[in-house]
Formats: structure tokens, sequence, C-alpha cells
């Protein structure tokens, strides 16, 4: 019977989902295993200030039998077996705890072992999550810039549209809809694109924004905009909107700038600044209706 874990011809690559159910528990046994590890670290700090009050004391009776043996020789005075088992090294011997218990060197040696493999790992690991995000931004980017592009077709849809509804009007078809003005059903339900030129507005500082210029993730409380100019990062800049229910002004924190590719346009990621849920939900209908 062939492993699980091992990779076989023609075996398929693994789907998102498996993997990323796969990745969560990891994530739970990695978690799982540090809060053991913490414990244990703290329970062996504790035990180690025990140990080390107990090497106090056993030095405490030793250095006092030990004086009261020099004054009792001073004072030739015969103490016989009064200060037997005090001194010499005995009370020395009553704390040292690894005569009850057998440590395993052992164990000391894996665990200098394991340490070693999880540096190294955690090595590995960092170098393929660093290449991973390399390519999250490499897409994120694309997507911009995609996302850009069709904006500017549905622009020049828009002025095709009105081209043929003045022909149409011309030649008297204005009653009758040509077939190039019916609806898709993929656009059904949002602004065309001549319904929204004019609707409203929005500006990233000084920087217009189209609605193929920015990107609204709630869920992980980011935002990606598509600018000429470059903010700095850490910089703390104005989102500002013209909508139909009002003006809309929200501070955003520049996180990242992805460099701009051969369109000269940046990828900046931002981060709320203060924002309630009303404002979210304000500039996600602001989006929608650029």
């Amino acid at each position: 019977m062939r492993q699980r874990d091992e990779a076989q011809p023609g075996d398929e690559h693994p789907s998102a989902t498996e993997l990323t159910a796969r990745e969560e528990v990891l994530a739970r046994a990695e978690i799982e295993s540090s809060m053991l590890a913490a414990r244990l670290r703290g329970r062996e700090a504790s035990l180690a200030a025990q140990r080390a009050a107990l090497d106090e004391r056993a030095a405490w009776i030793e250095g006092l039998a030990a004086g009261l043996q020099r004054w009792a020789d001073k004072a030739e005075v015969a103490l016989g077996d009064t200060l037997t088992g005090l001194g010499g090294g005995a009370a020395a011997q009553e704390a040292d705890v690894d005569s009850y218990v057998q440590r395993s060197a052992t164990l000391a040696l894996a665990r200098a072992a394991m340490v070693a493999t999880r540096e190294e790992l955690m090595a590995r690991r960092r170098s393929q999550q660093e290449r991973r995000e390399r390519e999250v931004e490499a897409l994120e980017a694309a997507l911009v810039r995609a996302d850009v592009r069709l904006t500017a077709r549905e622009k020049l849809l828009a002025v095709a549209l009105r081209e043929v509804e003045a022909k149409a009007a011309a030649t008297g078809m204005a009653s009758v809809r040509p077939p190039a003005l019916l609806v898709t059903p993929a656009s059904e339900g949002t602004f065309s694109p001549a319904d929204r030129i004019g609707r409203c507005r929005l500006r990233l500082g000084k920087t217009r924004l189209s609605r193929g210029a920015i990107e609204v993730d709630a869920a992980s409380r980011t935002l990606l905009a598509s600018v000429d100019a470059s903010p700095q990062v850490g910089s703390t800049v104005e989102l500002e909107g013209e909508a139909e229910d009002g003006p809309l002004a929200l501070p955003v924190i520049v996180r990242r700038v992805l460099p701009a590719g051969a369109e000269g346009q940046h990828a900046v990621v931002l981060a709320p600044s203060g924002w309630s849920q009303q404002d979210w939900r304000r500039l996600e209908r602001l989006v929608v209706a650029l």
C-alpha cells in the first residue's frame, strides 16, 4: 500500500480548498504545539527558581554548620555527633534533585536537534512565503491593470452607444432600440457606462479614481487603488468622494506601493483609519456607482 504523503506518477495536484483545509489544521497544530512548549518552558523556569532556592538553603546550612565547627574547634568544645549530616556537603547533596530524578541527556540533545530543525524549516518556510507574496503582489497589480483596461473600454462603449442612439434617432428608429443597445445578462442590475459617467466622484488625495482604479475588500479591511503618482508608504491621505447621499472623506494609511508597470500606474495598498461600518457601506455604494 502506497503512503498517502508520497507523490506518485499521475497523481493530481491538491486543490486550493484542500490545501487551505490542510494549512488550517497545521496552523492549529502549530499553535497547540507552541502553547505546550511555552507551558513547559514556564514550568521549567519555575522549577529552576525553586531549585536555586533549595541550593541557597543548603548553602546556608552548610555555612552555618561550618561556622559552628570552627567555633567549637577554637573553643576546644567536643561536639561529638552534633553536626553529623549538617556539613561536609550533606545539605548540598539533599538539595541535589538530580539524585531523585533521572534526567536524560539524550532528551537535551534531542531538544537541541529539534531547535536546529525548526530553525531550518522556518527559514525554508519564510523563503517560500516570500515567493508566494511576490506572486500575490503581481496578481494584485495585474488585476488592477486589467480592471483599468476594462473601465477604459466601458467608456468607449458608452461613446459608441451614444453614437448608435444618435444614428438611430436620425434614421427615425428612435422608438425601436437596435440590438446593440439591449442590456446583456452580464450588465443587468448595474449602471451602464453611460449612466455612470458624471454621477459620482472619488479621489485619493488629488488623484481622481475611476471605478476600475479602486478595489474594496471589506472582509480583509483593505483597499487597492491604481494611481499615476506614487504616495509615500506610511503616510495618511484622504479618500474623498462625492456621492448621491452627500460628501465622503475617509482617512487611509498607505501600507504598500507596487511599482508602476507598462501602463505607468502604481498599485497602492491602503488600510482604513478609524472607519465605521457605515463608512464602509457608503464607500462600497460609491465605488459601485462610479
